[in-house]
């Protein structure tokens, strides 16, 4: 499944760059335009590593793999300058074949430099905040998520006034994690790495 999602990513990227000639030569776009709305939905897949605040802590990270959803709604401030927000749901599982599932919401700006035609340079950063529950030998754990850090990649338009979008980043997340059982809080910090895929519409 993972090996499937990142060899789907990286052939959506190959696919964008190999067609940029072609929709450069189809004419302008309004993608990143001043006043520009953008509807959109996020899939991503990333490795999360996580440790114990705790000094005295001697355990070492503990891995999970994590797919997010995040549909998006943004809007174009200043050229090529867009803020959007929106849901998040995320649904993980770590080597000790513990699972979570998070929802929250996301509040993302992003920078997008026109290359060539319709194919953008996208800079993005986005934080982020959940509440769910980690479920481990069926005890459920009460979790609150926070996460910060920057996205760059890749974004193909398609169309001019009205039209579509597809991009395709790398990110890079840091923040923490608060995992209470019982009354008993335990606080984690994590970090991120992931690939990211966005399909949307521009209007």
């Amino acid at each position: 499944m993972r090996k499937a999602l990142m060899s789907g990513i990286l052939v959506v990227g190959l696919v964008m760059i190999w067609t940029a000639p072609a929709q450069a030569e189809m004419g302008r776009t309004l993608y990143g335009k001043k006043g520009v709305w953008t509807l959109g939905g996020e899939l991503a897949f990333d490795v999360d590593w996580s440790k114990q605040y705790d000094p005295k802590q001697r355990g070492g990270f503990v891995s999970q793999y994590q797919v997010d959803v995040f549909p998006e709604l943004g809007y174009t401030f200043v050229k090529g300058f867009e803020a959007t927000i929106g849901p998040r749901l995320s649904y993980g599982s770590d080597e000790n074949k513990n699972t979570s599932t998070l929802y929250g919401g996301t509040l993302s700006a992003w920078y997008h430099h026109q290359m060539v035609g319709t194919l953008f340079l996208s800079t993005g950063l986005r934080f982020s905040m959940a509440l769910g529950k980690e479920k481990t030998n069926n005890i459920e754990t009460d979790i609150l998520d926070w996460t910060v850090g920057p996205r760059i990649g890749l974004t193909l338009s398609f169309g001019g006034r009205f039209g579509g979008f597809l991009r395709l980043a790398v990110k890079y997340d840091f923040g923490g994690e608060e995992r209470t059982t019982g009354t008993n809080p335990t606080r984690f910090w994590n970090m991120d790495l992931g690939l990211i895929s966005t399909l949307g519409l521009f209007f």
